[in-house]
């Protein structure tokens, strides 16, 4: 594997940058991009030149060159960017060393293996509306098949992933693609793949005439490692690459896809839900056309409400959202040795094996104080109350889902008065700032103002399926 780098030197805050392109073929050559670097106000600016077609971009720093750690800088968790800048703070009195690591981007969205779970008859479609108290209506049967396809972990790696896509029997015309995008599982195996969790909603969604596609994310049903929690770049990777599997199975299926694709999701997928809209809006128009979006309670102001929320005196429901979220932005942003190396005891020793996989939400949260700030160590939540440059803070930040875009389509988010789970406040940012920045068609929708997380869910994801049938074709 040949590299080629060059070498930058801005004398005047003693930064040195590099640029590297590396997994160029044998016998072809390297060109590295040329990195210049600006200084606006507080703020560093890293500018490098277009990239070759097939190639992405990542970010990383070092205080030293003699014995580098190269370590993604904040705001990029590793991510391949596609984009040619990164701004942040500037550094310390010490300054230090930065580098643009150029690669190929990995194969994504092959779908490698699928497998038919079972069929369903249109009176046991008709039988899983019943069990939910909706109305009765005209269902088709459905197959539900698990896929396994090719994707990109946190770190921007090549990994694999499972979705389950529902796919109705008879309808005798192409159909529109639902991506629907579940609520948050810390249990592996309870993933739609299995026809677990929120499985039914795909059923409901095929039985309807869609072609329901129920990513399971990164680190959970097929995937390996641990799942990084409310990771944008992440959710919307597997969201998209999910996509594209589906659409092999369709035409593998003798399918036909009328090249319409709304979007959905509840809670966590409210967020996963507008991550894989803005990912598609701005990367990849050309290959998904958004017919319609309807994120649903979802945290999309995660440097703002939800660490306002997290830092305040407020006891939450289900303190264990915040346990999961440090751990994943823990080990994504590589903030820290582990996630036990932020906690206080005895969490530092409880929390982290509860975290694993096997353990339900409700078994987390047992063990965890009413106030979930606690469980970090003293010196570590006072840094990050008073360091605004925290990489913790960063991390949140990273995961905002307002800033810099705004949807080109029609969109509209649920949420509900009451939940004391994921704040209504997350929905009113998000939709303020999409309105002041022009969004031509976004609307927020309180569709009952007392109900709670729970309570809120059947409602907001009824009242996206009576929307998005009065625009399917």
């Amino acid at each position: 594997m040949k590299s080629s780098g060059c070498w930058s030197l801005f004398t005047r805050t003693g930064l040195l940058l590099l640029a590297l392109a590396t997994g160029v073929p044998p016998g072809q050559a390297a060109e590295a991009p040329k990195v210049a670097i600006s200084i606006l106000g507080s703020q560093l600016r890293l500018s490098w030149g277009p990239l070759e077609a097939g190639a992405a971009s990542t970010v990383e720093t070092s205080g030293s060159l003699s014995n580098p750690d190269w370590q993604p800088l904040g705001g990029t968790s590793g991510w391949p960017l596609t984009a040619t800048q990164w701004s942040g703070p500037l550094p310390d009195s010490g300054g230090g060393f930065y580098r643009v690591v150029v690669r190929p981007v990995p194969a994504r969205g092959i779908l490698r293996e699928h497998s038919k779970l079972r069929s369903y008859t249109a009176a046991e479609m008709q039988a899983v509306l019943v069990r939910y108290g909706l109305p009765p209506g005209s269902q088709l049967p459905v197959e539900a098949w698990k896929v396994q396809y090719s994707t990109l972990d946190a770190k921007g790696a090549a990994t694999i992933a499972s979705a389950l896509v529902v796919l109705p029997v008879g309808a005798g015309r192409a159909l529109p693609l639902v991506a629907y995008q579940h609520g948050t599982i810390t249990e592996r195996e309870s993933v739609p793949s299995r026809l677990a969790g929120e499985a039914d909603v795909g059923l409901v969604l095929g039985g309807s005439g869609y072609v329901a596609v129920l990513a399971d994310y990164i680190g959970l049903g097929d995937s390996p490692g641990f799942h990084p929690y409310q990771h944008a770049a992440s959710e919307a990777s597997a969201v998209l690459d999910a996509l594209r599997a589906a659409t092999a199975l369709v035409a593998e299926r003798g399918l036909g896809w009328n090249r319409q694709l709304f979007l959905t999701g509840y809670s966590q997928g409210g967020h996963a839900t507008l991550a894989a809209h803005r990912e598609l809006e701005l990367h990849h128009a050309d290959e998904f056309t958004i017919t319609a979006s309807a994120p649903c309670a979802g945290a999309y102001d995660m440097s703002g409400t939800t660490l306002n929320d997290f830092l305040s005196s407020r006891v939450p429901p289900n303190p264990y959202y915040s346990a999961y979220l440090l751990k994943a932005y823990v080990e994504t942003y590589d903030v820290a040795p582990g996630f036990a190396s932020v906690l206080r005891p005895p969490y530092d020793t409880t929390l982290p094996p509860l975290l694993d996989g096997q353990h339900s939400g409700g078994t987390i949260s047992a063990a965890m104080p009413a106030h979930p700030s606690e469980i970090l160590r003293a010196d570590v939540l006072e840094q990050f109350q008073s360091d605004p440059h925290h990489p913790l803070r960063l991390a949140l930040a990273d995961n905002d889902l307002y800033r810099d875009w705004y949807p080109k389509v029609p969109t509209r988010f649920y949420h509900c008065g009451g939940d004391k789970d994921v704040l209504p406040a997350n929905s009113q940012v998000a939709y303020s700032a999409f309105k002041a920045a022009g969004a031509p068609s976004v609307e927020l929708y309180d569709p009952v103002p007392f109900a709670d997380h729970n309570g809120c869910a059947p409602f907001s994801l009824f009242g996206t399926k009576l929307w998005f049938d009065s625009l399917k074709k």
